[in-house]
């Protein structure tokens, strides 16, 4: 309980709320959602003041929608700002053909292996599609890409420095400036913990 709303209780109230015997905490799910739990109380215990605990479960459920008025706040700022990025994302031409050409590759790669491992003798044809000549024709979009590739990484240092770049990219900056700091913290990281 907050300090300021700990002063608005009664006298009974602060006795009963600062008895180490007890916790109290609104119960959140269930059927008894809403209601006030006396942690520590047990049937054999004297009842507690109705009129103190009643005190104590509407400051408790006034900071409780308080509280979870400031998480949803949150998570609807995180939602806008999750938004714009994928926005800002999606607007760095060439992504989605350099994304739509490794789906084409990898699909025929699986439907190769599929067909070696079934006997057939027959496989498919290649895509048409040259990710290296997209690559070549969109570099914004292939730094990014790499960078994602990085943040994916079970490596939390790589991963961290994907994570990193690909913000940046993202944000507009240089992304060969971007790349080129990305692959020095990783190799950076590398060279120090090689005898790991």
């Amino acid at each position: 309980m907050k300090p300021e709303n700990y002063a608005k209780l009664s006298p009974t109230a602060k006795k009963l709320y600062d008895n180490h015997k007890f916790d109290f905490e609104i119960v959140t799910s269930g059927e008894h959602a809403g209601m006030l739990h006396v942690i520590g109380w047990t049937k054999s215990m004297p009842r507690p003041d109705a009129a103190a605990l009643q005190e104590i479960k509407a400051i408790l459920l006034a900071e409780k929608a308080e509280h979870d008025a400031e998480e949803a706040a949150k998570r609807a700022e995180a939602e806008r700002i999750g938004r714009e990025r994928a926005e800002r994302r999606a607007a760095i031409p060439g992504v989605k053909l350099i994304e739509k050409a490794r789906e084409e590759w990898d699909k025929w790669h699986d439907d190769t292996v599929r067909a070696i491992d079934n006997g057939d003798g027959i496989r498919p044809a290649e895509p048409k599609v040259n990710i290296e000549a997209l690559k070549e024709q969109y570099p914004r979009a292939a730094a990014l890409l790499k960078a994602e590739s990085y943040s994916r990484s079970t490596n939390y240092a790589k991963a961290s420095a994907g994570s990193k770049a690909r913000e940046r990219i993202i944000d507009g900056e240089d992304y060969e400036k971007a790349i080129a700091d990305m692959e020095q913290e990783w190799t950076d990281y590398c060279h120090k913990h090689m005898w790991d």
